[in-house]
């Protein structure tokens, strides 16, 4: 009796391991909204920023870019823009939404953009030629059954790269159950959001999706990732950047509350690249006095009618947002802000995030 519960259980754990998910060397999102990249930045599955991660994409588009090697990935001809949504462009021809890279408008900022969205298009095609899994949230009942229509077909295009890759679907209450043959999980959620506060939330509430993604990589890559959503955190930078590109009250009126200061009064600027850019445009629509920029890269130079100051140039009375999405880099010049003026103000991207939602008196 003894050798045959000892029988049994060695035949359960041979099983079980045979049973084993395979590791991935990647993981990335193909959209169709912010969350899916930002709620796998949280769980320790991504690793660099995709080219479909910050924006709303039609799931038939993604797989045609894919299949073609990205060939008229951002055509201008193919982009436009909306009068109601001056900051936001649209692929008319894929089905993509962009939200969160203009700065300016558009003819002025595309080579940027293009250039930006190029590094990250091929850097994909290199790292999916190894083992990748795709994470994709099904955004409604068209592409529920357009996934149904063309499995075989999305698999092909995907495996074409490496003939271990995989993706999975995720989906709401609104959409319901995949055919089995579908490897997906419900969200335990009824339906999507798209604020800001929820770009990082969307797996909580699935035990069953978590318990998966905690055998998909190696605790190596995860510990990885999770070092490198730490330092960088364009999630948070994008939550920010989606309330500026709505025009969003709530991020000026947090800004003058942290400082202890009134749109009259005025700031400084710490930061004149990407992110420097759009807070400064965001700002002066919301007629917050401009006291000056700040920028160790960049000084000398004259950005906007601002002559661009040196970090030495720094005095203690100046009240600063530093308009930087880099962990590293917010916290250094924090550091050094404070060991040069213990009293100093200066907020920065990751005090937005903390405070929420904060209304004083503008």
């Amino acid at each position: 009796m003894r050798l045959a519960s000892f029988l049994c259980l060695i035949f359960i754990i041979i099983s079980e391991c045979c049973n084993m998910e395979h590791f991935f060397d990647n993981c990335i999102s193909l959209g169709w909204l912010c969350a899916t990249a930002g709620s796998m930045a949280k769980y320790g599955l991504r690793s660099f920023s995709g080219p479909f991660d910050w924006y709303f994409s039609e799931y038939s588009g993604v797989i045609q870019q894919i299949k073609t090697g990205f060939s008229d990935f951002l055509k201008r001809e193919n982009l436009d823009t909306r009068s109601d949504k001056p900051r936001r462009f649209f692929d008319k021809k894929y089905g993509f939404e962009y939200v969160h890279d203009i700065v300016t408008d558009l003819d002025k900022d595309y080579d940027e953009i293009y250039s930006k969205y190029k590094r990250r298009t091929d850097r994909f095609l290199n790292v999916i030629k190894k083992p990748t899994l795709f994470f994709r949230t099904v955004r409604d009942l068209t592409e529920k059954q357009y996934i149904i229509d063309n499995y075989i077909l999305i698999n092909g295009i995907l495996k074409e790269y490496n003939n271990l890759n995989e993706v999975i679907y995720l989906y709401s209450g609104k959409i319901g159950c995949f055919p089995e043959y579908v490897r997906s999980f419900p969200l335990n959620i009824e339906d999507y959001k798209c604020d800001p506060a929820s770009v990082r939330n969307l797996f909580d509430n699935s035990p069953e999706l978590i318990g998966f993604c905690s055998k998909t990589i190696s605790f190596k890559a995860k510990m990885n990732n999770l070092e490198f959503d730490s330092k960088c955190n364009d999630a948070i930078a994008a939550d920010i950047y989606h309330l500026i590109s709505e025009d969003n009250d709530q991020i000026w009126r947090n800004i003058m509350y942290l400082l202890g200061t009134g749109k009259n009064e005025g700031i400084f600027l710490w930061g004149a690249g990407y992110h420097g850019k759009a807070m400064l445009n965001y700002l002066k629509r919301k007629n917050v006095k401009i006291n000056g920029l700040i920028d160790k890269a960049h000084a000398g130079q004259v950005l906007d009618t601002y002559q661009i100051l040196s970090p030495e140039s720094a005095k203690g009375d100046f009240k600063i947002f530093i308009a930087i999405a880099d962990h590293r880099s917010v916290k250094s010049i924090r550091d050094k802000l404070k060991e040069r003026f213990p009293d100093i103000k200066a907020v920065d991207y990751y005090d937005l995030r903390r405070l929420r939602t904060i209304s004083p008196k503008s």
